[in-house]
Order: structure tokens, then sequence, then C-alpha cells
């Protein structure tokens, strides 16, 4: 059974669903949920019907328009939610640190430098491996105290590439 988490303009729901039956604070309900076009569906639920329009759909942010209603819904695994409560609950404090390259490799290309400010998940530089171009980013917003290589430079796994705080 998969297991899911949704949040609405007015509600928090989580349900478990398998082929067909969906399962929420104990309560079973048969549904079948029918493809008409790509964005328009048919969802039985119990011994009711719905028409449910997808007016878009991006990154887990959802709008539809059920039975004339719009509704805006964001929906998250079991494992995304957790990671999301996780993370929304980390501490916001003064953080230090060194990121290390994740594998052995080339630096092709330095997008920041000593002293710039870097928001969280912002490429710092990019790294060549097997052929393929990787960006390493910031694990957090801050500053970037200092980059221990240049580009061109081969590296090994674990070595050090910036610290930031």
């Amino acid at each position: 059974m998969n297991e899911y988490f949704v949040q609405t303009d007015s509600l928090e729901i989580s349900f478990r669903v398998n082929e067909t039956v969906l399962t929420s604070e104990g309560i079973e309900i048969p549904y079948e949920l029918t493809e008409i076009t790509p964005v328009l569906y048919i969802l039985r639920l119990g011994n009711k019907s719905h028409q449910v329009t997808v007016i878009s759909s991006v990154k887990g942010e959802e709008k539809y328009l059920i039975d004339g209603s719009y509704i805006n819904a964001n929906a998250k695994s079991k494992l995304e939610n957790i990671a999301a409560k996780i993370i929304a609950n980390t501490n916001k404090g003064h953080h230090k640190s060194t990121v290390n390259a994740p594998m052995p490799g080339m630096v092709l290309k330095l997008k920041k430098t000593a002293g710039e400010k870097v928001e969280q998940g912002e490429a710092v530089l990019v790294l060549e491996a097997m052929k393929m171009e990787n960006e390493v980013k910031s694990p957090y917003s801050g500053v970037i105290k200092e980059i221990f290589v240049a580009e061109k430079m081969a590296i090994e796994k674990g070595a050090r590439l910036f610290s930031i705080e």
C-alpha cells in the first residue's frame, strides 16, 4: 500500500491506497480512477462519481477543477512528507561547513568566488566525472569563505572543495 499526504487550502489529509481501496483514518472506501483524456478523469469514491480536471501540476503543487470547484493541493509521499518536516525543523542558525568532493573528477568551472553570497541549492562549481558534468551545490545559504580548488584541477573523492559560513 502507498501512503500519501495531501494539503489543500482548507484541510490536510493522509491516506493509503492500493489498487481498489483508499483508506483514511481507518475508513476503507472503494475507488476507481478512469482517465478520459490526459487531463480529465472520472473518480468514483464509494457510490459517488466526481469529474476531475487537472488544471496544472508542477513539483507537487497541483490545481484541479473537481465537480466545478477549484482546488489547490500539495501532494507528498510518506517519505517526502517526513523529509519536509525534518527540513522545516532544521536549526536555521549559523552554519560552518566544508563541502567535499562526492566523486573523483576534474573541476570544469567555478561559478562562485570566495566572499560571494550563495543560496541553499545554488551551484558553486561544476565537476566533470566519467564525461558527465555535475553541479556541486551549496548545502545552505551563506557566504563562500574559501575555495580550495581551481578550474582544470583533478581531484579525488573526499577532497575539500569549498567552505561556507
